[in-house]
């Protein structure tokens, strides 16, 4: 009984004791450094922190949480503790998978239709989603359905022959698409229905008809199964 006693007291005095270590200032916050395209957002503010933030009582989810929420254009944000007395955040970009243009501005747009600043890599990798209405300003939600349709076609595009796309072209209100290659070649999709089975074969046939061999002619991929060449003003 006895040492039951000595043990709960002394794991009390322990636990006193990292509490008080913890509230010294020994570990206190004295650099916060955020890296990111947001960065400017994540202030100490922010994220609730300040000169008087113990690191060993620090939880960095938390953090993390308020580090997302503070930055528009984030969707993720790793947090590390340096001790003794420095905090690292590194903000994690939303990834857009298609262009918009309007008023005269050229916005990035992510799979689930959020508008952002597009840099100029992505004004030269990422394809044009047109016959959609253009966003009025950055950073907001459109979830147009004409738009997110035209997202997903722009998504499901194969890596390999992403680089080729230079439009995403909404028909009727979104009931069909057509791509329209760097080369201005078009390819017909009908309906955005088995996406995955129609561009599925956009490289292959990339490969096989090149340009400029055959030049004015485009993709029929409406038949997945019978992808048909035409040309262009039929």
């Amino acid at each position: 009984m006895r040492r039951a006693f000595v043990a709960a007291a002394l794991a009390l005095l322990l636990v006193a004791g990292m509490a008080a270590v913890a509230r010294s200032g020994a570990f206190a916050l004295r650099r916060l450094t955020v890296s990111g395209p947001g960065s400017a957002f994540v202030t100490a503010r922010a994220l609730g922190v300040g000169a008087r933030t113990s690191l060993l009582l620090l939880s960095t989810p938390a953090v993390a949480a308020r580090a997302v929420a503070a930055d528009p254009w984030a969707r993720a944000a790793r947090v590390r503790v340096v001790l003794p007395h420095t905090l690292e955040i590194a903000l994690v970009p939303r990834v857009p998978v298609a262009l918009v243009a309007g008023g005269g501005v050229v916005w990035a747009v992510t799979a689930a239709g959020m508008v952002l600043p597009a840099t100029a890599a992505e004004r030269l990798s990422l394809p044009y989603v047109t016959g959609v209405a253009a966003p009025l300003r950055a950073m907001v939600e459109d979830r147009e359905p004409t738009l997110l349709a035209a997202l997903a076609v722009a998504r499901a595009l194969p890596p390999s022959a992403r680089p080729e796309v230079s439009e995403v072209h909404a028909l009727r209100g979104g009931q069909a698409f057509e791509l329209v290659l760097m080369d201005g070649r078009p390819v017909l999709l009908g309906p955005a229905t088995d996406l995955g089975a129609k561009l599925g074969l956009l490289p292959a046939l990339l490969a096989r008809y090149p340009w400029p061999e055959y030049a004015g002619t485009g993709f029929d991929l409406r038949d997945p199964q019978r992808p048909a060449l035409y040309s262009i003003g039929r």
